[in-house]
């Protein structure tokens, strides 16, 4: 009788064991979830799980620091409500290094075709600076559902990469582009510049000496206008002459971006379509009109 007791009692202690083991296993990991990802993060990471900003864009993004906050890992994932050729997406963080504080030093490779967790990817290798160390690591992108999906890796040169741990986790999620109704295009296109505006505030994009300030539709006319400050200059240092030569070397510029985001973006492609006319205003860093540019349809058609 006292064996049999003895056993009932191992047994319960071991059980005991076992589901506190599972319990703390448990606690170790956890899992993150948005629109496009769900992702099992261990122990010893740091998450930072952000929602639509309104622009149906949302990043999850995860670094180690276990070590005396020594971060030697980093990896985001970053879902777009919106269809995007993936070299473009791409070739437009490697352009705009300032509104990826990732990519801000960085240096990349070639474009190379790849796989990366069951999805064929477009990819490109880098290798940047963080907080004044040497981190190496490769830049995903790939369409599914009308979205476009980007996901880096990088980690600290003379170190092990710990990312597989996670990567290992990632369950895609049956990804559709969300799509609202609007009344009409006019009001798509306003939800799409407050959407913007909020995130240049948010996150300012400076490249070659001029920050994207904000972009608006004309309230009764189709014009789209898009303001852009020289961060380093002031309007006295412009004179006539100056100001109409910038205006002829920018204008070609301007209509081949305008051009490649109609074939990448199908907001803008739309918006040509329609024939809206696109105004871009420079200032200068006090603020000071400077002059603008306007893009009819019988320049980009």
């Amino acid at each position: 009788m006292l064996d049999k007791t003895k056993k009932r009692l191992m047994r319960k202690v071991f059980l005991f064991i076992v589901l506190v083991a599972i319990s703390m296993a448990s606690y170790s990991q956890k899992r993150y979830e948005n629109n496009y990802v769900s992702v099992v993060v261990p122990n010893g990471w740091v998450v930072q799980n952000e929602g639509d900003n309104g622009l149906g864009t949302e990043l999850m993004s995860f670094y180690n620091d276990e070590y005396d906050a020594n971060i030697y890992n980093f990896g985001m994932i970053i879902g777009f409500n919106q269809f995007q050729k993936p070299e473009f997406l791409l070739e437009t963080q490697m352009n705009l290094k300032s509104s990826n504080p990732l990519f801000e030093k960085a240096t990349f490779g070639k474009m190379y075709n790849s796989s990366f967790m069951g999805k064929s990817v477009k990819a490109t290798d880098f290798k940047t600076q963080i907080f004044d160390e040497t981190f190496k690591g490769t830049a995903y992108a790939f369409n599914e559902g009308g979205c476009t999906v980007l996901a880096v890796g990088s980690y600290k040169v003379g170190t092990k990469s710990d990312l597989p741990q996670i990567w290992r986790t990632v369950k895609w999620k049956n990804i559709r582009k969300d799509t609202h109704v609007y009344d009409s295009f006019r009001e798509e296109i306003e939800a799409y510049c407050a959407a913007t505006n909020k995130t240049l505030k948010q996150t300012p994009i400076v490249s070659n000496g001029e920050r994207y300030v904000s972009v608006y539709l004309e309230p009764d006319a189709n014009i789209i206008t898009n303001t852009y400050k020289f961060v380093d200059m002031e309007k006295s240092s412009f004179d006539e002459n100056k100001i109409e030569q910038i205006k002829q070397n920018l204008r070609p510029i301007l209509l081949n971006i305008l051009k490649a985001t109609a074939k990448n973006a199908e907001i803008a492609a739309r918006e040509m379509k329609e024939g809206y006319i696109f105004k871009y205003t420079y200032i200068d860093k006090n603020d000071e009109f400077l002059f603008s540019v306007k893009l009819t349809p019988d320049d980009y058609q």
